[in-house]
């Protein structure tokens, strides 16, 4: 499906707003019966975390946002360089000749991401607790569902996750 700009999608003729609201409604309603299947939320939709795991959330985040570009980057090459045909689901990068660690859309987006992700999570910390429906996670996960990016998808992110210490060699940002 081609992304049209918010002017070019409402003057085409195919464009029907009532239709793309249900769409995106839907996409929106999936992501959040997704989001509580899983995890300590009980159904509610909010994750739960004992003082100690915030507590580790925060430290972590006040570490890694003092190099979230370089960190941030690295994350992602790395699931490409596990996962190669992962590129093709971002648009800017199928049409782009960079390599993939000086590709600036690339930067901005992990960036992005790394730093959506982990105020999230710090948000803990005023709330108590992530309400995914007042974040904006919720829309990322909606947008991830919206171009066909799959539970299968986020194994390869799951376990890069699982296997990453802040700490070690490779993720250090003094070895750029």
């Amino acid at each position: 499906m081609l992304s049209l700009h918010a002017s070019q999608r409402l003057s085409h003729p195919l464009y029907n707003e009532e239709e793309e609201e249900e769409e995106e409604e839907e996409v929106l309603k999936e992501a959040e019966m997704a989001l509580s299947e899983g995890g300590n939320s009980g159904g509610s939709g909010l994750v739960v975390f004992s003082e100690e795991q915030e507590a580790l959330v925060i430290q972590s985040w006040n570490v890694m946002k003092k190099d979230a570009g370089a960190l941030s980057l690295k994350f992602f090459l790395r699931i490409f360089e596990i996962a190669p045909s992962a590129a093709l689901l971002f648009s800017f990068l199928r049409d782009s000749n960079l390599p993939l660690a000086k590709n600036p859309k690339l930067k901005t987006h992990a960036m992005s991401v790394f730093i959506m992700t982990c105020e999230a999570a710090a948000q803990l910390r005023k709330a108590g607790k992530v309400t995914v429906r007042d974040t904006t996670l919720k829309k990322l996960g909606a947008t991830h569902v919206k171009h066909g990016v799959l539970t299968e998808h986020f194994e390869v992110i799951k376990n890069l996750l699982a296997s990453l210490n802040v700490f070690t060699s490779e993720f250090r940002v003094d070895t750029v």
